[in-house]
């Protein structure tokens, strides 16, 4: 079984999701991020955040799909993979990036240089809504989500219907 299946057998866990990235500890990932076809500016040098995560993620820390759809396990990017990947972004995205209408299909660059236009390796295929991620003092930010099911390194975020302390030590141990 994953680790995901294990602790979600501990009595009181609700849902469990991986991240590769954990909320509240005042730093992150950042990336540079350009629509598709538009040069890479000085001002756009990690522009925006992102997190690699599992599936279960939004349900656990409580975000909701505001238009498009969560992740399915045909988003997991493949090795080599030619297409855009699939990506979930939240709404200070869409504000910052492609305040239209629609941003369901949009493309955009992530990880390009100053001075490249940028490429089509992302498709953004769900809006998420926005919520802190470095501190609960800084500003919301524009976040991507890359759907990841296959971790070296993570964060276990636990959804429990008792206090949350009660389930550290359970879950501590089954990660052990």
């Amino acid at each position: 079984k994953t680790i995901r299946g294990r602790v979600s057998l501990i009595p009181g866990v609700v849902t469990v999701g991986t991240s590769s990235v954990g909320v509240m500890r005042g730093s992150g990932l950042a990336t540079t991020v350009e629509p598709a076809g538009q040069r890479i500016t000085p001002a756009d040098f990690l522009n925006a955040s992102e997190n690699d995560v599992s599936p279960e993620y939004f349900d656990t820390m409580g975000m909701r799909i505001v238009v498009g759809r969560d992740f399915v396990a045909s988003d997991a990017p493949a090795p080599k993979q030619k297409t855009p990947v699939s990506v979930i972004v939240n709404q200070a995205f869409v504000r910052r990036f492609f305040p239209d209408p629609e941003p369901l299909g949009k493309l955009f660059g992530r990880g390009g240089l100053e001075g490249q236009v940028a490429r089509a390796d992302c498709e953004i295929v769900g809006v998420v809504s926005d919520s802190r991620y470095r501190s609960l003092r800084a500003p919301v930010l524009p976040i991507v989500y890359s759907l990841q099911t296959d971790f070296d390194q993570f964060v276990v975020n636990v959804r429990t219907r008792t206090p949350p302390e009660a389930i550290i030590e359970p879950v501590r141990k089954t990660l052990a």
